[in-house]
């Protein structure tokens, strides 16, 4: 009898197993449904790369443009109804001849590019249209490393949907801008919208690995893929829909050295670099920041995390105490030396 009994057991726990999977799989099918109908095709034409020659010998040079296929179709994902499209500044960088956008419902637009960014890694298009359908947005406070997501893309004829589940992995990356995805990224697919399974729009795929001797042809990465969230995607397009333009990416930079031996609040100043942001506003050493943007800091890691989440040229305010004096300066952020 109590080998029949664990039979049985083993048997509903098998059955409970597949009913779950049997969920999950619904709850994908049910993501990609709601949020389809926002994810583009998009068709860059653009001039041929030439290959490069190694002048001492060992053949062609590889180069990302002359490995991609030329006719291959990327992703985009419709942020407003009016017809304002985002997508990677990857996507449709190089000398681009003309751009392509194709709808769900199979209406093709010629777009124009707005603007881009090389730190977000994103670009926005628009076409000449009305109406169009947008995903709602995800609640991001309550988003949780191992939450269940699915990246969505177009398929290479331009009109099928490809998804790719995943979990997300970290929840704060790309100094505060991005989440990072175990949801598998390639030059198909990145650019278009990474959703939980309600098909809510928590992200923009960006960044897919570019990097010589690493990519293949198609672009896959490992496993390691990253999104700019839509807080962060949504101030980034002021900007990009008037045409300010970051061919490069770069990290906001405020120019000072902290003292590790400093003040037990706030964060004490052992140097300013000269001609950097902090110098320029007025910041000295031997000053204690004690708020930035009027949130009250109490380490370095507080302080960075700030700047990381800033853009080069962005404004903050920086409170800080000189002896008994506290002083508020308004300081424009530079970009880290190198980039």
């Amino acid at each position: 009898m109590k080998i029949v009994a664990l039979i049985l057991s083993l048997a509903r726990q098998e059955v409970g197993s597949d009913d779950g999977l049997s969920a999950l799989e619904s709850s994908y099918e049910k993501a990609a449904d709601v949020a389809s109908r926002a994810v583009v095709a998009i068709r860059v034409d653009r001039e041929t790369v030439p290959l490069r020659f190694n002048p001492f010998g060992g053949g062609p040079i590889p180069e990302i443009f002359a490995k991609r296929p030329r006719a291959a179709w990327c992703t985009g994902l419709i942020v407003e109804p009016g017809g304002t499209i985002l997508t990677t500044h990857f996507n449709v960088s190089g000398t681009v001849k003309s751009i392509r956008v194709v709808l769900q419902d199979g209406r093709e637009f010629q777009a124009r590019l707005l603007g881009y960014d090389g730190t977000y890694d994103l670009a926005a298009l628009k076409i000449e249209a009305t109406g169009l359908p947008t995903l709602q947005k995800s609640q991001l406070k309550e988003l949780k490393a191992g939450q269940p997501v699915v990246a969505l893309g177009r398929a290479p004829d331009g009109r099928g949907l490809t998804v790719n589940p995943g979990i997300v992995s970290a929840a704060s990356r790309l100094g505060g801008k991005g989440i990072q995805t175990d949801a598998k990224l390639n030059f198909g697919n990145v650019g278009g919208p990474l959703v939980d399974l309600e098909g809510r729009l928590i992200a923009i795929t960006c960044k897919v690995d570019t990097k010589l001797g690493i990519s293949t042809t198609r672009g896959q990465n490992s496993g390691v893929g990253f999104a700019i969230t839509h807080d962060r995607f949504s101030e980034a397009l002021v900007d990009l829909k008037v045409g300010k333009n970051v061919a490069e990416s770069r990290r906001a930079f405020l120019g000072i050295r902290f003292d590790e031996k400093g003040a037990k609040e706030g964060v004490a100043l052992a140097s300013v670099e000269a001609g950097g942001a902090a110098e320029r506003a007025g910041i000295k050493a031997g000053d204690v920041i004690v708020e930035l943007d009027g949130a009250k800091l109490s380490s370095f890691d507080e302080l960075r995390a700030v700047i990381l989440r800033k853009s080069p040229g962005d404004h903050i305010k920086v409170k800080v105490e000189r002896g008994e004096v506290t002083l508020e300066f308004d300081c424009e952020l530079g970009w880290a030396p190198g980039e």
